[in-house]
């Protein structure tokens, strides 16, 4: 089965399984995955990858990401219901722990949206075999004792960092958010992580209504934003424009999907 590459927060868990599983192949297993995990950014309504991801506010302006970084305090898969951390096999490795009711990937972690790229690396890591059809996402600012970014890094501080180009001006702009969310993936069927063969795992945060109810193009008109050089920082500001960090902060949080696929 093939999944069309989906938005924003795409977490690709390629899984290679030992263990015996246990129930009727959708509870969680005695086995665990070889897993590697890869966040990507990327509009719902693409079917390719793409180097930009344009999207129009509530006046319908269009504004096109170039690039989009986050830091990561940790990843949760939660169980299927009425199962818990008794019910899995605990052969699990750092940063890999088990938590109440939750497979949590412990970080901190810097990750590009763009071109994937994690760091610390997400690479070899063991995720319980088993049915899941919730994982979360804690998106955290990035601290200077993560040691992970220069101290000149804009997400420094910063839990979220999208920068691009206004499409009918062609000026620059940067949007930096520095409250912590945390990033629901859901799907109604469970989605079955096999030890049988390798599976994919796609968290999808969709960032096309990401702008539709913000009237960002109408707060840069009234110079609302202040500018760093040649770029408008979109930020809380004025009076029409000082709820920007938080509604961002409530669709991000609301626009992700999961699937797995072989």
């Amino acid at each position: 089965m093939n999944f069309t590459r989906l938005p924003i927060f795409l977490v690709c868990i390629t899984a290679g399984c030992s263990g015996t599983s246990t129930g009727n192949g959708l509870g969680t297993s005695t086995g665990n995955g070889l897993t590697s995990v890869s966040m990507t950014m990327q509009n719902s309504q693409s079917l390719t990858e793409t180097e930009s991801i344009t999207v129009l506010d509530e006046a319908d302006a269009a504004f096109t990401f170039t690039a989009a970084k986050v830091g990561v305090r940790d990843i949760d898969f939660h169980l299927q219901e009425g199962l818990s951390c008794a019910d899995v096999a605990l052969e699990l490795e750092e940063p890999v722990v088990c938590d109440e009711d939750k497979i949590r990937i412990e970080g901190p972690f810097v990750v590009d949206l763009f071109s994937g790229e994690a760091t610390p690396s997400l690479a070899g890591l063991t995720i319980p075999t088993g049915a899941y059809r919730r994982v979360d996402v804690r998106f955290d600012d990035a601290r200077s004792d993560w040691g992970l970014l220069e101290s000149d890094d804009p997400l420094l501080n910063n839990s979220f960092l999208l920068e691009g180009q206004i499409e009918s001006t062609g000026d620059s702009f940067r949007i930096t958010i520095d409250v912590n969310v945390e990033a629901r993936y859901l799907n109604e069927q469970a989605q079955l992580l096999s030890q049988e063969a390798a599976e994919s795992v796609f968290l999808n945060l969709d960032p096309s209504s990401w702008f539709s109810a913000l009237p960002i193009s109408q707060c840069i008109l009234d110079g609302e934003f202040d500018q760093l050089d040649d770029l408008i920082l979109i930020q809380d500001s004025g009076s029409n424009c000082q709820e920007i960090e938080n509604a961002l902060k409530q669709v991000i949080r609301d626009s992700g999907s999961l699937n797995i696929s072989p």
